[in-house]
């Protein structure tokens, strides 16, 4: 794949997620991807539980959006920053629903293989997050 087509594909797979299927934005990815997240405790592998992760977080955050700030592609890997909003109205981090507003950065290292993502690391603003829900004091 060109720089070009691996940029296409990473806007892909954001904006899959954005329409809020989870299946079909885990379609993305290849049938044994492995995704790690900052805030999960172990690797989500394959497809299903990409799916499942992914319906976890649009009924926490059922309004969520993932807007791609930037993008640079070397050889196989894509590294996205990107800012995601909300409003928290479910379960998220085992955390309740807070109602509130939210808006937190991360940064994507998306791998691919033959045109699908074959790995996916995420590390985002956790404390940030959590301040914005008033979990954590902002800082002095």
């Amino acid at each position: 794949m060109s720089i070009a087509d691996l940029k296409a594909r990473t806007q892909q797979i954001f904006d899959m997620f954005n329409t809020h299927d989870a299946v079909a934005a885990a379609a993305c990815f290849a049938e044994n991807a492995e995704l790690r997240d900052v805030a999960v405790a172990r690797p989500v592998q394959g497809r299903a539980q990409i799916a499942q992760l992914y319906t976890r977080h649009f009924a926490a955050i059922p309004d969520s959006h993932v807007r791609v700030d930037r993008m640079v592609a070397e050889a196989t890997t894509v590294a996205v920053e990107w800012t995601r909003t909300g409003t928290r109205q479910g379960r998220f981090m085992r955390i309740p629903a807070t109602g509130k507003a939210i808006s937190f950065t991360g940064i994507s290292m998306i791998r691919f293989r033959d045109g699908a993502a074959i790995s996916d690391t995420r590390v985002w603003d956790v404390a940030g997050l959590l301040r914005q829900i008033g979990l954590l004091t902002s800082a002095e």
